[in-house]
C-alpha cells in the first residue's frame, strides 16, 4: 500500500460515490457509476470508450487497498477505475 492513497465519500447526483486518490490521480469505481446509471458495466465502458474516456484496471495492490478500505467487497479481484472529472461529466450527460 502506498501512503499517498486515500479515499473519500463524494455526495453527487443524489447518491454517494467513492472517490479514490492514488498519488494524485483522482478516480471513481466503475461498478458504482454503472449502478448509479442503472447500466451494465460493459455497455457503460463501451460508451465511455466511444467518448474517449480512458478507463483503466486497478493493479493488485490498488485492489487490495480498496478491499481493506471497504470501498469494494471482500473477494473482489478486478476493479475498473474512471477518471473523476470525466466520470462526473459522463454521469451528468446521461
Amino acid at each position: 500500500m502506498n501512503s499517498r492513497w486515500t479515499h473519500t465519500q463524494l455526495p453527487v447526483f443524489g447518491t454517494t460515490l467513492t472517490a479514490i486518490d492514488f498519488a494524485g490521480e483522482r478516480l471513481l469505481i466503475g461498478a458504482q457509476v454503472a449502478a448509479l446509471l442503472k447500466r451494465e458495466t460493459f455497455n457503460m465502458y463501451r460508451s465511455m470508450k466511444i467518448k474517449r474516456i480512458e478507463i483503466r484496471r486497478a493493479n493488485p495492490a490498488e485492489v487490495a487497498y480498496l478491499v481493506r478500505a471497504e470501498a469494494v467487497r471482500v473477494g473482489t479481484h478486478s476493479v475498473t477505475l474512471i477518471p473523476l472529472d470525466k466520470g462526473l461529466y459522463f454521469i451528468a450527460g446521461m
